[in-house]
Order: structure tokens, then C-alpha cells, then sequence
């Protein structure tokens, strides 16, 4: 490589500065950038180190720009500053005994350099410097050539190193076993060039292949090989998550010149090819299901990814140079880095061509509009715009602009939103949309309210986007379900109908499962051979149990039972009367459908319904509800009432229902006034007026009347033909538009599966179908659509973070799905987190299944097995049990972790109860894998956000 340039990592919007290593001319550029916009980059240099020793690898320090080190031809290394006070001389020098070229060299955030040599014979080939005391620091690789060299950024005492062009090493410097010539954890590749570690995420890097092989691996470097040899190590299970091969074109003989992680992105990085070609990866990953059917077969050829790991997507942000070398243009680019423009995370490249311009290269940008599960939102306009939504400032301006306009219209409060008096029944409906401002609850959330002051307090502040109406509308919507998640939308309906208070349909749904499970509580759906908990009308009209695997069930005392036995020992156990209506064959049927779609039988019930229906002014529903319930009395009083108190309007209603027969002259009535009426309601009554055919009133209602009165009107007035039609024509219509409210006949059997799949289709509503075909699903339905619907649904819980959440639907599901026999359909889950030796990597528990027991009591360990250490640190927790190394050190008390607190023991020896259970564990930041006592972090992070360790800037209390 003739050329190389990097971009300083101390850059600032104020100051950008970026240097320029000329190889071939032996000369090093500091330039400043003066602007930086998508018309291109000005610059200016600002200092110059000319005729410096020839130098094969260079790098920049991370923690001063103005630090420059060079790795030289002879093997040595040097030191240049760019202080205007400095000299062009280097002001350190690095000697070493026998000379060899330099392959790379790399800095740490700690003051620490690092020299990988070729190889030669007896001689270390890789050597740690410290530049302050000019000492060797530590030196490894005796006799193994060194290729590459990487320090972790927030991690500086680890390091990668690529060995004997066969290996990639992981060290750690604080580790004395491999002060000499011991090997740390390596993976076996002859990807051996150019590693870049990721900085958003070092458990991976890449590395490329050598001259003629474009090939680029992705490893993870929690499962390198921890063989003690290179031969010995495992090359099934290397730590290689990706294999690009090749990853650039290979029409012609090409090699990787260089590759970069991004530091904006993550799992997103360039590579540069010997051809100008520049190809842009980002990967991503995903959780691998092994229960879940396998994929179908892919006749055009193909194998289904099984792997967790995947390219999400690829960009060529330069196309390769063909022809010979005389023929390639002044376009080709020879060196790249990548630049962070401004704070809008838009990424470009800064690119080096061979006549030393320099330009830059935007990544692409989207051509089209994404939301993650995250509630991130990608827009593709002249620029990419991405708005993340901040927990302080939740995206609720739907809510802020429904409270603006209530304040500067005068609007009344909740309270006020029904008047005294109901609006004339021939009128046009409302001008206002009432269920639009259910959530407001005549006062402001704190959610909105915090909104609107930030939103009020200064203009400015907001970004562009939420000015923008139709894309907060899309933001909002995004985050419709992990509000829910987060209220608490899991298995109790009554809450979850507080929490979907908004969406009518939903309410309707989750009142009807709060019905089945009333219903299906202590076993009051089933006897002792079948369960007919959690169905619908359709399969208790039709005797149909459906295919779940323990809807029937084998009591060794117990007879065989015919559908309709079990139908009426339900009745029975509920106290429900007999069927009072048409002629039936199926009286038992009826009675318990009727009982599916929440009517009452009794007339105090039915007062009480109609009572309340009345208390919330929905007046003609609570007379219909009387009417179709048979309890004219009820209504004629609701009417009589009414009317008295002049809440609505009398026109001759009464009268009507009053009347045991109507002449031609009423019915004539009674149809224009149903053809003038607006309440859905008082149509359904002036419909059965004018024709006295109940038949009429079900096929003419619209959606506006609950599909429960609907069905109830059908079950109690229809003929056992008519009831059997309209309950077919009803479940086709509402399962293929998607209607939840079409559960009332499908119940959560498996037909509820093909409804809530055409819903999920229409609503991209997931998280509603999960909960909700969960009440029966593995216990009565075994459909593989409900593992990948819920698997995905925690994918999403896992993007909002919502760990408890996703903890508390496992814990209550498998509550669920247990049979009446007491079987748990539900494995337990596998632990989720456990703690691992940082050396060894085997947990750090203290019983370990390797052993076996024997019946007297002994234990020996299992074949195979790795002996567990003895002694009293064991014991006590504070060594690992197999290689017997400690446990880290609290952060703040510097006691290793596992030892029992002196001030906590005084503390319970005293009497003093020990509350604080959290104080008995430890804690790490996963990000910075610092340990501490549980209760230290918490009260260290009660008062600072930034870890105790000093030099680690990590923000442990944000996370």
C-alpha cells in the first residue's frame, strides 16, 4: 500500500483533523478540515514530518492526535510529534537486536505500543512498549512472525495478534502466564491481515486474507479455540461467525488492502480491495429457533441460513478499476477511513486517490421509510434522517396536538364530553370524535404533559421531525406496543382493557376472554372426560371439540360423555335456568352460547345491565338490550324514565313497544323513522317494529351493534337452520377481514389461529394475537404459527429492553399450560445469564452436573469431566472451582467478589436484619465487564453515572 489516511478520533464539529501517511514519499500530513457537507471536504494542512526513516506501518494514537508512531523497515520504532514546539526528529526510539521488517504496530488508550516483526529465530517477533518509561512493557511471539495487531479501544490490556500467518491470538497483558511465550485464546485462519475490532461491539472483528484472497471472516471472540496449541485447537468451533468469500470481486486478481467498522453503526464496516473497489457489509443477527418446523423447500435452488449470524445488507460505494495499472484513473481510491459529519449520525467515508485528493463517500441512504422494533425511524429524503425517541421525551405528540386543541377551542373535559341531555335519535352524528380523546381523561397525562412543555418551552429544541404531522403519527403508532409492554399488557383482561382503552375493538376482545376465562375458572367448562374451556360459539352450536391435544381427557372411573352431557353439567355447575324461547333441538346450546355472549337471564340481572348501559348514556342500547333479552317491562320503564326526566326526546317509542300488534300505518312509521334514526341501536328496535321478524333485525343490523347482541339475538329468536347459517356466513366474514371481535364465535381454538392471521395481516398488531391465542396455545391448540408469532414478539421485547416484561409472560405462560392432570406442558427455560471464569470460561457455580452420584452417597467425577479445585476459597465462592483462579475484585471495596463484606457481617452479628437481598449478589457492567459488590454499585451509581475504575469512561449508570 503506497498510502494510507485516518481521521482522528479527538475530532470535533470545531476542530477535524485528519493525517495523511505517505509510504512511498516517506512524509506525514496533519490537515484540518475547514467544512464538511455532501459538496465535498476543505482542508488545510497544518503541520509536516518530511524525509522520516522509510516505515512499513504506522499508527495514530487514540488518546493525543498530535502522537504519531511509525514502524520501520529495520524493525524499529519511532515516535513523532506534531507540537509546534516539536522537531522533525521522532522523539522516541524503539532498538530492537535483530533486524526485520515491521509489519504493524498499534497504540492503546493506556500509553502502551505494541511491534509485530517478522519472524526470526530465538528473538521475540511481538513487543509491548511503554512510551513513557521507553521500556519493553512485555514481549511474547518468540520465533512466530506477527502480521496484525489490534487493541481492544475499551479494554486496552487485551489485544489481537495474527500469528505465523495461521492464527489470530487474543492476549491479555494482565495475565502473567502469557508475560512469556504462552499462548492466549487463538482461532485457526489464514485470515491473518488487516484486523478491525468493532467498536460499538468487541466481541467481534474481522480479518482479511493475504495477496490473491479477498476474503474477509468475522470472528466473535468469546469462542476462540482455548487449546494450548494451534494443532490442537478445534477448528469446528474457532469463533468464525461469518465467512465472506469472496468479499469483494474477484474477477481479476485482487487483494483486501483494508477494512473499518464504521463506530457509528454497529456490525457495519467497509473493505477496501486492491482494485479501488470499496464494499460497505452491515451484519446483523438474529435467534436461531431449532423447535420450530423446518423451512420448506426452496425448488429454485438454495439452502435455508440456520446460522444466527447474517449480511443484512451491501453496498458498493466504488466499483473496482479494471484493466492494467497505466490504465486505471486518478478515481481510484487507495485508502479510506471513516468520518462522523455532524450529530445527525449521517456516515461518510473520507477517501484517498492516488494523486493524493481526497473526497468523501456518504453511505447510502434508504429508499424507503423503517421503523424498528426500537421505535428508530429511518426517512429517505434528500439526506437520511434517523430519530431515535428518548425515554425523557416519549414520542406522545398525537396526544400534545389533541390537548392544544381542546385548550384553544374550548373543548369540554372528559366529564363534560356527554351532555345532560341526549342529542335528538334523527340528528347527524357527532362532531366529535370522543374515542380520540379517551386517553386525555379531562386532564393532562404526565406523559403528554411533559411533551407539550418541552415542545412549548422552545421550538428549537424539537428536532425537524416532530413537526412534522404525518411522520409523529407513524412514530406513535411504532410505539403503540411497547407502551402496552410496558403498562403491563399480558394475561389479565381486566387490565388490558384499561391499557387498549383507545381501540373499541380491542376492548371488545379481551371483555370476550374475560368471559371465557369466568367461564373456564376451577374447571367450570369441563367434567371428568371433556374441556370445553376457552371455546366459541360456533364450536359449542356445531359439538365440535377441535384437534387440541387435551380437550379430551382419560378418567379411569369416569364413563364416556356425548357433547351434550358436558354441556349440561356446565349449566348445571353454573346455575344457569333452562332455555325459554323458540322450539329447539338443542336447548342446552343455546343456553350456554347465550351465556358465551354475556347476557343474563334473570330480570334482576338484566335491570342491572340495562341500569348501567343507562348510567354511561348509551340510552337506546340499554332499551334494545331489554327487548332482546324479552324483558319488555324493563324497557318500557328505561323509556318511561327517560322521557320524564327529558333526557331524550319522545317519539312515540313507547307506544310502539307497548302495542301487542302494529297496523300498516305504524309499521310505514316505524320504517322512515329507522331510515332517519342514527343510533344503531333504536334502528335495530324501529326494524323489529315495522316487520315483527327478528330474522329482519339480525340480518339488517350493521357493525355498530356488538357482535354479542348480534349472536344473542340470532341464539335467542332464530330457528335451529337460520341460527346454523347466520353463525358460518358470520365467522367466514369476520375471520377473512381479520375482526378480533369474530373470537366471541372462534373462540381461541384453532380457528381463532386463521382469524388473528388475517389480523396480524391488516394491523401488524403482533403483540395482541400472541396474548391472546396464548390463553389456549400449547394447551388446547397446537399450531406452529403461535411459536414463531411468539418468538418474534420477543425479538421485539428484547429491542424495547423490556427484560422483566419478557420474563413475567414466560413465567405466567407456563402457569398456564399445565394439564387438568397437573403434566407442565412448558419446559422451564434455560438459565439466562450465568457467571463464567474470565480463564477457564466453566461457571462459576458451585454444584456442577459433571459429577455422578452414587446410591451410598459418594460422587465421583463424570467421565471426561474437569476436576473441581478443594480447599476453603472453593468453598467460600471467591476461586473458580476448576482452575482456581479468583474472582475479579470489587471495583469499589478492591475485595474479591464472593468474600463476604466485613461491615455487612458486624452488621447481621448485631441483630440487625439483612432487607437489602440485592446486597448478597454481584453485578457487572456489560459493557465494560467491570464487577462489583451488588449493593456498592447501587449506591455509587445513585450518585455518578460513570464507572469507578479510573481511565474507564464507560456510562454504567446510563445503561
Amino acid at each position: 500500500m503506497e498510502a494510507a489516511i485516518r481521521w482522528s478520533p479527538l475530532s470535533t464539529p470545531d476542530q477535524a483533523r485528519f493525517l495523511l501517511a505517505d509510504v512511498a514519499g516517506n512524509a506525514l500530513t496533519l490537515y484540518e478540515t475547514r467544512s464538511l457537507n455532501r459538496q465535498g471536504i476543505q482542508y488545510k494542512p497544518i503541520a509536516r514530518r518530511e524525509k522520516v526513516n522509510n516505515f512499513t506501518a504506522f499508527d495514530w494514537s487514540r488518546t493525543d492526535d498530535s502522537l504519531v508512531a511509525l514502524g520501520l523497515s529495520s524493525g524499529n520504532a519511532e515516535l513523532y510529534r506534531f507540537d509546534d514546539s516539536a522537531s522533525s526528529d521522532p522523539v522516541a526510539l524503539f532498538n530492537i537486536k535483530t533486524q526485520r521488517r515491521c509489519n504493524t504496530i498499534a497504540f492503546n488508550t493506556q500509553n502502551l505500543l505494541a511491534v509485530g516483526l517478522d519472524r526470526v529465530r530465538h528473538d521475540n517477533c511481538l513487543t509491548v512498549y511503554d512510551i513513557e518509561s521507553n521500556e519493553a512493557y512485555s514481549r511474547l511471539c518468540v520465533s512466530e512472525a506477527v502480521t496484525s495487531i489490534r487493541f481492544f479501544p475499551h479494554h486496552p490490556q487485551q489485544m489481537l495478534a495474527a500469528v505465523s500467518r495461521q492464527t489470530i491470538r487474543l492476549y491479555d497483558l494482565r495475565d502473567s502466564s502469557t508475560s512469556t511465550a504462552g499462548l492466549g485464546n487463538c482461532g485457526i485462519t489464514k485470515l491473518v491481515n488487516n484486523i478491525a475490532i468493532d467498536p460499538l461491539d468487541e466481541n467481534y472483528f474481522a480479518s482479511g486474507g493475504s495477496t490473491g484472497d479477498p476474503s474477509v471472516t468475522v470472528w466473535d471472540k468469546r469462542y476462540l479455540s482455548r487449546s494450548n496449541s494451534a494443532a490442537g485447537a478445534d477448528a469446528t468451533n474457532n469463533g468464525a461467525v461469518l465467512d465472506l468469500r469472496p468479499a469483494t470481486d474477484n474477477s481479476q486478481t485482487t487483494s483486501v488492502w483494508s477494512i473499518r467498522y464504521s463506530g457509528q453503526k454497529r456490525g457495519r464496516f467497509c473493505v477496501l480491495s486492491s482494485t479501488g473497489e470499496v464494499k460497505l457489509y452491515d451484519t446483523a443477527q438474529h435467534k436461531v429457533h431449532s423447535k420450530l418446523r423446518p423451512a420448506s423447500v426452496n425448488y429454485y435452488g438454495g439452502n435455508p441460513w440456520n446460522q444466527p449470524h447474517y449480511v443484512s445488507r451491501t453496498h458498493s460505494l466504488r466499483e473496482p478499476e479494471t484493466g492494467t495499472r497505466k490504465d486505471r484513473g486518478a478515481n481510484r481510491i487507495i485508502a479510506f477511513d471513516w468520518v462522523s459529519l455532524d450529530d445527525q449520525d449521517r456516515q461518510a467515508i473520507i477517501a484517498l486517490h492516488p494523486n493524493r485528493d481526497i473526497d468523501l463517500i456518504y453511505a447510502p441512504n434508504p429508499n424507503h421509510v423503517d421503523i424498528t422494533g426500537r421505535g428508530d425511524l429511518s426517512i429517505c429524503n434528500k439526506g437520511l434522517s434517523i430519530f431515535e425517541p428518548k425515554d425523557q421525551y416519549p414520542c406522545v405528540a398525537q396526544e400534545v396536538r389533541a390537548l392544544r386543541k381542546a385548550s384553544d377551542s374550548g373543548s369540554p373535559s372528559q366529564d363534560e364530553q356527554y351532555p345532560s341531555k341526549a342529542p335528538n335519535p334523527m340528528s347527524g352524528p357527532s362532531q366529535l370524535d370522543h374515542r380520540n380523546l379517551k386517553s386525555l381523561n379531562g386532564s393532562k397525562t404526565a406523559t403528554a404533559a411533559r411533551t407539550e412543555e418541552w415542545l412549548d418551552d422552545s421550538v428549537t429544541k424539537a428536532p425537524e421531525i416532530l413537526r412534522n404531522d404525518r411522520v409523529v403519527d407513524l412514530l406513535a403508532l411504532a410505539n403503540v406496543p411497547r407502551r402496552r409492554c410496558q403498562e403491563g399488557y399480558l394475561f389479565d383482561p381486566r387490565r388490558n382493557i384499561e391499557i387498549v382503552a383507545e381501540d373499541p375493538a380491542l376492548i371488545k376482545l379481551w371483555s370476550t376472554i374475560k368471559r371465557f376465562e369466568d367461564l373456564a375458572r376451577d374447571g367450570g367448562m369441563a367434567s371428568d372426560t371433556l374441556d370445553l374451556s376457552f371455546l366459541g360459539v360456533s364450536n359449542i352450536w356445531e359439538g365440535k371439540l377441535g384437534n387440541g391435544p387435551n380437550r379430551v381427557t382419560s378418567a379411569s372411573n369416569a364413563l364416556p360423555e356425548t357433547f351434550e352431557d358436558v354441556v349440561r353439567k356446565v349449566l348445571e355447575r353454573h346455575s344457569l335456568p333452562d332455555y325459554v324461547g323458540v322450539r329447539t333441538e338443542k336447548p342446552e346450546q343455546r343456553q350456554l352460547c347465550l351465556a358465551l355472549c354475556g347476557w343474563d337471564f334473570s330480570h334482576e340481572h338484566t335491570k342491572e345491565r340495562c341500569d348501567y348501559l343507562v348510567k354511561k348514556q348509551r340510552y337506546y342500547e340499554a332499551v334494545a338490550t331489554a327487548m332482546f333479552r324479552g324483558r319488555k317491562t324493563i324497557a318500557l320503564e328505561i323509556l318511561r324514565d327517560l322521557i320524564r326526566e327529558r333526557t331524550i326526546q319522545n317519539i312515540g317509542l313507547g307506544a310502539l313497544i307497548a302495542s301487542d300488534s302494529l297496523n300498516d300505518e305504524q309499521r310505514e312509521m316505524c320504517r322512515w323513522m329507522e331510515e332517519d334514526a342514527t343510533d344503531p341501536y333504536l334502528r335495530s328496535l324501529l326494524i323489529f317494529l315495522s316487520s315483527s321478524d327478528w330474522i329482519d333485525v339480525v340480518h339488517k343490523l350493521d357493525a355498530d351493534i356488538k357482535l354479542s347482541d348480534r349472536l344473542g339475538i340470532a341464539i335467542k329468536h332464530l330457528s335451529d337452520s337460520q341460527i346454523s347459517t347466520f353463525i358460518s356466513q358470520t365467522s367466514s366474514t369476520l375471520i377473512t377481514a381479520g375482526n378480533v371481535e369474530g373470537v366471541l364465535l372462534t373462540g381461541l381454538s384453532e380457528k381463532a389461529m386463521e382469524l388473528f392471521q388475517s389480523y396480524i395481516r391488516r394491523t401488524s398488531d403482533l403483540q395482541t394475537a400472541v396474548l391472546a391465542t396464548a390463553f389456549t396455545n400449547p394447551l388446547y391448540v397446537n399450531d406452529a404459527r403461535w411459536e414463531m408469532w411468539k418468538e418474534t414478539y420477543f425479538m421485539q421485547m428484547q429491542s424495547w429492553r423490556a427484560f422483566i416484561e419478557r420474563t413475567k409472560f414466560s413465567m405466567q405462560h407456563t402457569r398456564r399450560a399445565v394439564t387438568r392432570g397437573g403434566t407442565k406442558l412448558i419446559a422451564p427455560p434455560p438459565r439466562q445469564l450465568a457467571l463464567r471464569c474470565a480463564h477457564c470460561q466453566h461457571s462459576l457455580a458451585k454444584e456442577s452436573a459433571t459429577h455422578t452420584h452414587h446410591p451410598h452417597g459418594s460422587s465421583t467425577p463424570a467421565k471426561g469431566a474437569q476436576p473441581r479445585i478443594a480447599g476453603p476459597a472453593a468453598s467460600a465462592g471467591t476461586v473458580c472451582p476448576r482452575c482456581g483462579r479468583h474472582l475479579p475484585r470489587c471495583c469499589l471495596c478492591m475485595q474479591w467478589l464472593g468474600t463476604p463484606e466485613p461491615t455487612r457481617a458486624k452488621e447481621v452479628q448485631s441483630g440487625e436484619k439483612e432487607t437489602d437481598v440485592l446486597s448478597k449478589f454481584i453485578t457487572f457492567c456489560a459493557t465494560c465487564t467491570h464487577g462489583f459488590h451488588a449493593h456498592h454499585a447501587r449506591t455509587w451509581f445513585a450518585r455518578h453515572a460513570m464507572c469507578p475504575v479510573p481511565d474507564c469512561r464507560c456510562l454504567c449508570g446510563l445503561k
